[in-house]
């Protein structure tokens, strides 16, 4: 518990008692803390009956607004909340039920430690090995659902013609294959970011080059970037249709290669010193879904054999996906949906 929910939640657990008395029927909603969120959750929103969307995020109330889609900011006072963020502290008082998934696939990073799951009434995983891993260090509230945001993929509801539209919009030559270039946060000690972001110019003659940082990445990695002519940043938080959209998936320990290997993607990732949150399972995996590399200068030939002969270099992708995501089957949402409504039966459709 952190030290705003103690400070909070006299005041806050009266202010609730005080509106349930005249409106008894408290709502149900998802804070969306993150873009990426509303992606992760829309799968199972429209699963169920009736779940609207707070934030205190600026980002995510224009994007909503824009869209016509109503967004509350908080304080708010629930009879539930569902969110992808360990943020249980912005509803500080126990008589709320509060339903927890991630915001992005498996556990790429050390877990962080049980209580931070037990305080959720219940809390998604991707995959019943990401369940037993929770387990192992004494989470008692889970489930395993798999990833509801891959779910427009896997299910068709992202077309080919979208897809096209896409590439069309980003410009990008339908005679050269798409490279996706991404990095974990560079302040993490598992980022590659430093080994390419100044080199990518050298790519952009022979491939569409794409690049996707995570949002805390600093500056003096990002601006280079930015500036490469003939590279697209990519600021949509919807990288689904991006990754469709690529031939070749390049990284570090991103987590949003995992997504990459869900939707069949090539993927080169290079080789990270250990860090304090590093776990040797997920090397493991990285062996599985991955050509792994150590420098900038083994891209470019391991980039022509890939592609050379995709299949050849992953016969392990269908088991390592087991392992991150279960079923790969665009039901997630549904599974997902199936969960919250054991818990809140009025939410079902």
């Amino acid at each position: 518990m952190v030290f705003s929910q103690y400070l909070l939640s006299v005041p806050y657990s009266m202010v609730w008692f005080l509106l349930r008395l005249f409106s008894p029927k408290r709502p149900v909603v998802f804070y969306c803390a993150e873009l990426i969120d509303y992606y992760t959750f829309a799968p199972v929103q429209k699963q169920l009956s009736s779940v609207s969307i707070v934030s205190n995020n600026p980002e995510v109330i224009r994007f909503l607004a824009a869209r016509g889609i109503p967004c509350r900011r908080l304080p708010v006072f629930p009879k539930a909340v569902i969110m992808c963020r360990h943020a249980t502290h912005k509803f500080p008082f126990s008589g709320i039920i509060k339903i927890g998934m991630r915001h992005g696939p498996y556990h790429f990073k050390r877990m962080t430690k049980a209580a931070n799951y037990n305080q959720f009434d219940l809390f998604m995983f991707t995959s019943g090995k990401d369940l037993e891993m929770a387990v192992e260090i004494g989470v008692t509230v889970g489930k395993a659902i798999g990833f509801p945001r891959l779910d427009p993929a896997l299910g068709g509801s992202i077309s080919t013609a979208e897809i096209a539209n896409l590439r069309k919009f980003l410009n990008l030559n339908p005679a050269l294959p798409t490279l996706l270039f991404t990095a974990t946060w560079s302040k993490s000690g598992m980022s590659a970011v430093d080994k390419w972001y100044d080199k990518l110019g050298s790519f952009i003659d022979q491939y569409n080059v794409l690049v996707t940082l995570h949002p805390w990445t600093e500056t003096k990695y990002r601006d280079p970037i930015c500036a490469t002519q003939g590279v697209v940043y990519v600021t949509d938080a919807d990288l689904t249709p991006y990754i469709m959209l690529s031939d070749l998936c390049i990284g570090d320990v991103s987590s949003l290669l995992a997504e990459c290997s869900a939707l069949g993607k090539p993927i080169v990732s290079f080789k990270t010193p250990r860090a304090a949150r590093s776990l040797d399972e997920i090397e493991e995996l990285m062996d599985m879904i991955s050509v792994r590399i150590g420098g900038i200068d083994e891209l470019s030939g391991t980039i022509d054999e890939v592609l050379l002969d995709p299949h050849k270099y992953f016969p392990q992708r269908d088991e390592a996906n087991r392992i991150m995501f279960d079923d790969l089957d665009g039901k997630a949402g549904l599974r997902a949906a199936k969960e919250i409504i054991r818990l809140i039966p009025e939410l079902k459709p």
